[in-house]
């Protein structure tokens, strides 16, 4: 956490002693390029890699990539499209989505370990538990939301009330609640002790979704982001796509026409940093709990920047763009 520490403590100082100058942004660090190949997904493997899962052809590539030194550690090819990767097994393991199937694979081999054939229709978001390391979760087209156990061949708990395709599916850090996001414009808030939605975000069709570090808070983004309570679902504030707070607009906000695509978290309470990605390829960068700090705004790509990943010692961020197939890393 002392790198996001020592971010607002320079972003702070700049405000205060040449504005309206403009702050300093992350320093840029290595442009990954994966051409004829579109970019599906990406998420940190460990504090140090993050994988990128690509497709062309009929199969994907999973490229895990160091920080450190900007090579290529691993590389495996699967047969499919994969629409969503997450690490699990406290780093040991990833889990890809691929058509109704998920596919366990060791995380320094690329060996597959098991699959599961997980749902009827195809699975659009998968992503593991950051604190119960045994513990994912997925979601389909079939409407539903499936709990899995890694050391079990079956699915631990099935959730059923969207009335369409989920798109998104998030866990909370150190807790057991979770959130979906659907086709039938709603977010749901899941308590996984309980077999029905805690509550029911309606008017709300996100891109993305992310939960802060302590898990008390949660971001979707959709035509905008909107930053929410986790506990009790109450909407705490609204932001455009340039990080600016909006006057309040109530839970009905646009499900069309959206602006931003991408959306993710790091720090806990005044220290905490959401970054933002939108349809022109922007990044903006911004303190939720301290206005003073004005946000920053980066070019990233030309079209639509639809895919962020923060480390988890949040000492680095990973953007994508599925459109320009390609990736970049910010420290």
């Amino acid at each position: 956490m002392q790198t996001v520490r020592v971010f607002f403590m320079a972003l702070v100082a700049w405000n205060i002693l040449t504005h309206p100058m403009e702050p300093v942004p992350p320093v840029y660090k290595q442009v990954y390029a994966a051409s004829d190949h579109a970019v599906k997904d990406l998420c940190f493997i460990s504090p140090h890699f993050f994988g990128v899962a690509t497709y062309q052809n009929a199969s994907s590539e999973v490229n895990v990539f160091d920080t450190k030194s900007k090579k290529s550690r691993l590389t495996f090819a699967c047969h499919g499209e994969i629409n969503g990767l997450s690490q699990c097994e406290n780093y040991y393991k990833i889990a890809l989505a691929i058509a109704g199937t998920i596919v366990i694979v060791d995380s320094q081999t690329g060996q597959k370990i098991k699959t599961y054939k997980a749902h009827p229709q195809q699975i659009n978001s998968v992503h593991a538990h950051p604190a119960s390391v045994h513990t994912f979760v997925s979601g389909s087209s079939d409407k539903a939301i499936k709990v899995w156990d890694i050391r079990s061949p079956i699915v631990a708990q099935t959730y059923s009330g969207h009335d369409d395709a989920v798109t998104c599916v998030r866990v909370a850090g150190n807790e057991t609640y979770m959130a979906s996001g659907a086709k039938d414009n709603t977010v749901k808030i899941w308590d996984w002790r309980k077999p029905n939605s805690l509550h029911v975000i309606k008017y709300l069709a996100p891109k993305a979704m992310a939960y802060s570090a302590d898990g008390s808070k949660f971001v979707a983004s959709a035509h905008y982001a909107l930053r929410y309570d986790a506990l009790t679902a109450a909407l705490l504030a609204t932001y455009n796509r340039k990080g600016k707070q909006e006057p309040s607009r109530g839970s009905k906000i646009e499900a069309t026409s959206s602006l931003i695509y991408a959306c993710a978290c790091t720090g806990e309470k005044d220290q905490e940093l959401i970054a933002l990605g939108t349809d022109e390829g922007k990044m903006v960068l911004f303190n939720p709990d301290n206005p003073k700090v004005v946000p920053i705004t980066l070019d990233v790509f030309q079209n639509r920047l639809d895919m962020l990943a923060f480390c988890p010692n949040a000492n680095c961020l990973v953007a994508g763009s599925s459109i320009d197939h390609k990736w970049q890393v910010y420290e």
